[in-house]
């Protein structure tokens, strides 16, 4: 479990389990040695009891063999015994570093966002006739506001010794991932010495390739085979590696699978490696879980228990704490009873009812494949798949930005269901699965400067989208695509660049920046062909907003970035005169049958390279750098064509000619 309680996730094992570990193993070793000595003993007694004959040399040499068997198993525990035991030590520090560093977090963002919300109270943003974004100020300032805003501020970063968010995450990577990491890295190291070194050629009694304890475990197995409650109890150790999740799991008989789904379907329910069919029975089964007492929760406040999700958050921002009897108070009060809390409740729902939407999608093509209600600090993790993601010809995962959680879990979903019937409408013969992926802790407007939740988001991202290739039926045909959109985009960027994502494309729509060092497709590992970009010209996010924090990283449509990728068109006809928020939301846009919807169904089909001809491309952006009349040096600003081209509509996608 590496759930800290704070913005920091602890990295590495539970140091009790591995000290716990370290017990077992050392004791296992003591046993299989006493073991080993019972069977020498036997073997003498049999040699002399037989003293001669074939079957007496048989019985020998078995037993022999065996009490060979069980010493080279008593060293193995005790070598890996030695090298957990190492591990124990730097996994204390590092979780007592991340207690330390959530503090720091906790103190010094209230203190930012304090900070934030008096700016964003001061000024307004107003746009001039060029399209170029200026600020001006209120006509009343709360000067005592500020200056004790600034005050707090300053105190904050005096007392945690960090100047910024960002200093704190490099902080987080430098003492803590790096050397828990390290330090893990070489116990899995030494423990493979004791499973994968020594690989004998045939004859001497082992097989070609088999290590010196290859033959010893596959003895024990035999003696006492892994059994369904031996895995639910943590008796037998189930694989966390994706393949090695896949490989044992397709090793299990069906009822076998059925009873471990139906005994830890939280566990087994998020697990890469097994199937989608089998995950999806085991979140259905939690979400009907977690509805059931939401329903009976509500009928206790007196509510109806058909309640729309939408009815919490106007609960919430009525502010009704305190006050007697409310309804806010009541079903508060009954889901505490419940074990539940509001947001819990209100994820549920939401959940629930993007499983079966009111939009013509058959709910039957819908598959829950991830549902941890309470994880990232309650903010939640899920992921809907429009399609069979296990045997479709293309698959393509949907990464959300700025300030999705499970409470607007609708807007990724709803995404991804546009895309999934757009993709379907150019390419009815090939099966298209649209994933809705909310599977990391996205920042809040406050945190959206900081790149920490995009790397922390990387890195699931991955792993969830590598895990997909382990577990299709076969190789997938066509093309695994990976769309991120606003802060989603970074993300999905970094874990193209940090984390050996297996996409085979990449799309950025809306996106303040790829993150990291890159300034070229190449930095991820695709091209011009492979990496799309679609940026509208007035959507604030992509321009304006890296003036405000920390940069995300280069713009993907710009310059030397903006060249080595394609970018298609994604201006909307209902954008705005000038720069503005709205244009960050229209990249899905179904209504109108946008450019940038119409592009990106071709794209994740396959079709990419037929945007060109659909006259959907688009020139990139590029820094202009206007000379001064002064000593000043002068400044650069970003050139985009694209604001000054009259929008399209009524881009209905319809299937393509071979």
């Amino acid at each position: 479990m590496n759930d800290s309680g704070g913005h920091y996730p602890f990295v590495g094992d539970d140091p009790k389990r591995v000290d716990k570990a370290v017990g077992e193993l050392v004791r296992l070793g003591a046993k299989l040695l006493g073991l080993a000595g019972d069977v020498h003993r036997d073997t003498a007694s049999i040699q002399e009891a037989w003293p001669k004959g074939h079957t007496g040399q048989l019985a020998a040499r078995d037993a022999a063999r065996m009490g060979k068997s069980l010493n080279e198993c008593s060293q193995a525990f005790k070598g890996a015994a030695g090298a957990l035991d190492g591990l124990v030590q730097p996994l204390v520090e590092g979780r007592t570093k991340v207690h330390d560093l959530n503090d720091s977090y906790r103190m010094l963002s209230a203190a930012l966002s304090a900070q934030a919300d008096h700016l964003l109270g001061d000024y307004l943003y107003a746009g001039n006739g060029g399209g170029e974004g200026v600020m001006l100020p209120e006509e009343t300032r709360r000067q005592d506001r500020a200056q004790k805003a600034k005050e707090d501020l300053t105190n904050a970063q005096n007392k945690t010794g960090y100047y910024t968010l960002l200093e704190i995450d490099q902080a987080y990577q430098k003492t803590v991932v790096k050397p828990v990491t390290e330090h893990s890295d070489h116990c899995n190291k030494t423990l493979r010495q004791f499973t994968d070194g020594g690989r004998a050629p045939a004859g001497h009694g082992h097989a070609a390739g088999e290590t010196m304890y290859d033959v010893s475990f596959s003895l024990l197995s035999a003696l006492a085979a892994p059994q369904v409650a031996d895995i639910l109890s943590g008796n037998t150790p189930f694989p966390t590696e994706t393949k090695a999740v896949h490989d044992a799991w397709m090793e299990l008989s069906a009822d076998q699978q059925m009873h471990l789904l139906n005994n830890d379907p939280k566990r087994f329910g998020n697990l890469n490696g097994i199937p989608a069919k089998d995950r999806e029975k085991a979140n259905r089964f939690v979400l009907k879980n977690e509805m059931g007492r939401v329903k009976a929760a509500l009928k206790a406040a007196g509510m109806d228990d058909t309640i729309d999700p939408r009815v919490f958050d106007r609960w919430e921002a009525e502010n009704q704490d305190g006050v007697v009897g409310t309804p806010t108070n009541r079903v508060r009060d009954a889901l505490a009873d419940a074990g539940m809390s509001m947001d819990q409740a209100a994820h549920a729902l939401r959940v629930n009812q993007q499983l079966t939407p009111d939009d013509g999608t058959n709910p039957g093509l819908v598959h829950l494949l991830a549902y941890e209600p309470g994880a990232d600090d309650g903010n939640g993790r899920a992921a809907i798949a429009y399609g069979d993601v296990d045997g479709a010809e293309n698959v393509a995962v949907c990464v959300p930005g700025l300030n999705s959680t499970l409470g607007n879990f609708q807007n990724v979903s709803g995404d991804a269901r546009k895309l999934f019937n757009a993709a379907y409408a150019t390419d009815p013969g090939k099966q298209t699965a649209v994933i809705a992926w909310q599977g990391y802790d996205a920042p809040n407007f406050h945190e959206v400067g900081s790149p920490g939740h995009a790397e922390n988001g990387s890195k699931l991202l991955a792993a969830d989208v590598n895990a997909l290739r382990v577990t299709h039926d076969g190789q997938i045909k066509g093309k695994l695509t990976v769309v991120g959109h606003s802060y989603g985009s970074t993300t999905t960027s970094l874990a193209f660049q940090r984390e050996h994502m297996l996409g085979d494309q990449g799309v950025l729509i809306g996106s303040p920046g790829a993150g990291g060092d890159a300034k070229t497709a190449a930095d991820l590992g695709l091209d011009k062909k492979t990496l799309f970009t679609g940026s509208a010209s007035r959507d604030v996010v992509t321009t304006a907003t890296r003036g405000f924090g920390h940069s995300l990283g280069a713009d993907p449509t710009a310059d030397q970035f903006g060249e080595s990728a394609t970018r298609f068109k994604a201006e909307s006809v209902n954008r705005g005169e000038h720069i503005n928020f709205a244009d960050h939301s229209l990249y899905y846009d179904e209504k109108t049958q946008s450019e940038s919807l119409y592009s990106m169904a071709y794209i994740v089909t396959g079709y990419g390279d037929r945007l060109g001809q659909e006259g959907m491309l688009a020139e990139p952006r590029h820094t202009v750098h206007e000379e001064a009349t002064d000593d000043s040096g002068g400044y650069d600003w970003v050139a985009d064509g694209e604001g000054n081209r009259v929008p399209t509509a009524g881009h209905v996608n319809t299937p393509v000619s071979p």
